[in-house]
């Protein structure tokens, strides 16, 4: 393979990583799936949000691990793309910031519950309201990203993008 230029290639390198990355089961957190229709849940109440979040949060971190290093790998290779691969990339980021913020909330609620041994609205009210507050800010803000990641009309056309290289070698 060595003797194969890098733009031969490189979309072999990509997609993989893409493609395990849309089959990645956190997409599905906070939706419903009915007739191969994916739709987003909007909680509204922070109740349901904490519920979906506890129940469902290491799937969320487990994302987040998998968006990390699709991002590393990816951003090796920016110079063969176009322009629209950078924003890939820094969406990337921005998913990777955003479900790591998220996963040190979850990581120090159940901190606090565990060391006060109770329920973090009944001993600290306030920090509790901030947390969900913060937990339903974080939602408003990932659920555009997520409907974008499980639009069939996106997948394709970033799927289109990594099957076509810029056709110079950057210098």
């Amino acid at each position: 393979m060595g003797s194969f230029s890098v733009l031969e290639i490189l979309p072999d390198l990509i997609l993989p990583l893409i493609c395990r990355l849309f089959l990645h089961s956190g997409w599905l957190v906070g939706t419903t799936i009915q007739s191969a229709k994916v739709d987003l849940v909007s909680i509204e109440d922070a109740s349901e949000l904490n519920q979906q979040l506890r129940k469902f949060g290491n799937n969320l971190h487990d994302l987040r691990k998998q968006i990390k290093g699709v991002r590393y790998q990816t951003e090796f290779f920016a110079d063969f793309y176009e322009d629209t691969y950078a924003q890939r990339i820094e969406e990337f980021k921005t998913m990777q910031e955003m479900l790591g913020q998220l996963q040190d909330h979850l990581v120090l609620r159940d901190f606090l519950e565990s060391a006060l041994k109770q329920d973090l609205v009944k001993v600290l009210p306030t920090i509790a309201q901030i947390m969900q507050q913060e937990s339903i800010t974080f939602w408003q803000s990932w659920q555009p990203l997520q409907e974008q990641y499980l639009s069939p009309k996106f997948r394709q056309s970033l799927r289109s993008l990594l099957t076509t290289p810029l056709v110079q070698i950057p210098t």
